[in-house]
């Protein structure tokens, strides 16, 4: 399989990294920093993505893992001028790949009631935060609507020794059954 992680630096990128590296994919990097566990001729800097994009262009990608969070997600709304994946869009609709994977948040949900979460279409954000993962959302829904996407809701902040609301979300998603059960030892 050819893997392209877009943020390839975070906690959750480390993982599935691994993952497929055991699984012995190709593994390519979009990102702003090179991390030493990756290989550096498959790694490509955003900020020269203009004159290094032949490197992936012609590739089919069987998965694009997109995982950038910037860092000021929490204090400035993101837009046209600011959102990295607005400007990484062109550039993916020029590209072959089977399936799309955003990481959002389940904090889209924070201003509903928990009897009120019922599908996908219900959101009510109100941290920046929580307002920037749907503007994020809403942009690979608009402008990459004739691909295959996976808008991921994670119900927590995933990294090493991080605080969360995990049994409170655990709880809602079990409640509200937000998702399917599937066993599959092949899953990430």
């Amino acid at each position: 399989m050819n893997i392209l992680i877009v943020g390839a630096n975070s906690f959750l990128a480390s993982s599935i990294f691994s993952f497929h590296k055991k699984k012995k994919d190709n593994l390519f990097f979009l990102s702003r920093k090179v991390d030493n566990k990756i290989n550096i001729e498959n790694f490509i800097d955003i900020k020269k993505l203009d004159t290094d994009f032949d490197k992936i262009s012609k590739i089919n990608f069987d998965i694009i893992y997109y995982m950038i969070a910037q860092d000021f997600i929490k204090r400035k709304q993101l837009d046209q001028n600011n959102s990295i994946l607005y400007k990484l869009i062109p550039f993916f609709k020029l590209m072959k790949f089977d399936k799309f994977i955003y990481f959002s948040s389940i904090s889209v949900y924070e201003g509903l009631k928990i009897n009120d979460i019922n599908n996908v279409k219900s959101t009510s954000p109100i941290s920046k935060y929580a307002e920037n993962k749907l503007y994020e959302e809403n942009l690979i829904i608009n402008e990459l609507k004739n691909f295959d996407f996976l808008l991921l809701r994670i119900p927590m902040v995933i990294g090493r020794n991080m605080k969360s609301k995990i049994m409170y979300y655990l709880k809602l998603f079990l409640q509200k059954k937000l998702y399917n059960l599937i066993y599959n030892p092949e899953s990430v």
